[in-house]
């Protein structure tokens, strides 16, 4: 499907009508807040910053039914190339989530985007480790309500998640969103839980209760 330029300026960020001589940065610079979009990938820096906003924020792309031929359009029109049907193995790591930096950087565009359905997901998922508690605690007298309630809230998690991933269920990604989604639950950064998940110190960043 061809797309114009003009079919995208109703993005929240329409990266597509940016002059050729400026940045998605230098057009939105109220972006340079966050310390995702303050990472340097060099001379390919803005086409990543486009292909992401593109890929993973409201626009016509999504009447594309496959995801890939979705990513596979964001990225041309972010000004990737293609050589014999493919992109060359850097960005084709991009389109797989493979790149935890910039996997970092579509939890951040998502959040952006989807404000409303990450303050949902941080309620459900309380709710549904609340009502799980009960259920193996033995605290509930209704067993078979609490655990209607336990698979409704899976469910609802499952269908916020991928709305708010732009219907992206990767692994890798659905990870990172909940490196995001613990470090506002607990008041810690992603990163922070990065580092500890591959050190396996993940417990010392618990706050003690008795300090």
């Amino acid at each position: 499907m061809k797309f114009n330029k003009s079919d995208f300026d109703n993005m929240s960020y329409p990266v597509l009508s940016i002059p050729e001589d400026k940045t998605v940065l230098d057009r939105f610079p109220g972006l340079k807040i966050y310390r995702e979009f303050q990472q340097d990938f060099a001379r390919d820096t803005d086409k990543i910053h486009k292909y992401v906003i593109l890929m993973y924020t409201s626009n016509i792309l999504q009447s594309l039914q496959s995801l890939e031929e979705r990513k596979i359009e964001a990225a041309k029109l972010a000004g990737f190339k293609m050589s014999h049907s493919r992109f060359d193995d850097k960005v084709e790591e991009i389109l797989a989530c493979r790149v935890p930096e910039i996997n970092s950087l579509i939890i951040r565009v998502c959040c952006l985007e989807r404000n409303e359905d990450l303050a949902e997901l941080l309620i459900y998922e309380e709710s549904y480790y609340r009502e799980l508690k009960r259920l193996l605690d033995g605290e509930s007298d209704k067993v078979k309500e609490t655990r209607n309630n336990v698979r409704q809230f899976k469910e609802d998690i499952k269908e916020l998640r991928k709305s708010l991933l732009n219907q992206d269920e990767n692994k890798d990604l659905i990870s990172k969103l909940y490196d995001y989604v613990e470090g506002i639950q607990l008041g810690i950064s992603p990163e922070e839980i990065a580092l500890a998940k591959k050190s396996n110190t993940i417990e010392d960043l618990i706050p003690n209760p008795s300090v």
